[in-house]
């Protein structure tokens, strides 16, 4: 009995000292804390902005050529009947065609915290590459906010990420429409700002 009380003791004490051991983040795991810390991470983030933008090319082809007058009612293209009522723009509040501004903005948030973090300055990031990450993100978020324009007009212009700043309540988070013209004005800038940052890469 006295050998089976002293094993299990050296076994709770090896056990206790091992602990420390165990105290370490896992390595899959990313959260504010460990993230943005290498280009690895930058480049990964990237990615996964343009694969959700290319998993929108759907939402592309119904809010454009599925309106744009190539298609007929009783045609047997694609889903059949489907899409019937955006074929012949019959869209209204029962039938809106798309609903909660069909997810852009969930894909807009990251691409705003991109940019927010990449212009916050990531030391570990050149001149070049630092424009080389925003030239795309700008264009990005152009090419969200054209859709969204030629869509539903007047948005709302989102362009911080305001959960990550601090912002929680719904009052702090609640952005009103902006105009037709001043989202068109957004794009503009947009575009430029990313045509500019492509030229001094190209440049270099």
């Amino acid at each position: 009995m006295k050998n089976i009380i002293n094993y299990l003791t050296i076994c709770i004490m090896l056990i206790l000292a091992s602990c420390d051991s165990l105290d370490i983040a896992p390595e899959d795991y990313y959260a504010e804390g460990n993230f943005w810390k290498n280009e690895s991470q930058v480049n990964g983030f990237m990615s996964g902005m343009h694969t959700s933008l290319r998993n929108k090319a759907n939402t592309f082809f119904l809010m454009g050529e599925q309106r744009g007058g190539l298609f007929i009612e009783n045609g047997t293209f694609g889903t059949g009947m489907d899409n019937v009522n955006m074929i012949i723009h019959n869209l209204k509040e029962s039938s809106p065609g798309f609903s909660n501004w069909d997810g852009f903005y969930g894909n807009l948030v990251n691409v705003n915290m991109f940019i927010y973090k990449v212009e916050s300055g990531l030391p570990f990031l050149s001149k070049e590459k630092t424009d080389f990450y925003l030239g795309q993100a700008h264009g990005i978020r152009a090419y969200y906010y054209f859709y969204m324009l030629r869509t539903w007009g007047g948005v709302p212009l989102v362009t911080e990420p305001k959960v990550a700043t601090g912002a929680t309540s719904p009052n702090e988070l609640y952005t009103a429409r902006s105009t037709e013209a001043e989202i068109l004005d957004f794009l503009k800038k947009e575009i430029n700002l990313s045509e500019v940052i492509s030229r001094m890469i190209i440049s270099h």
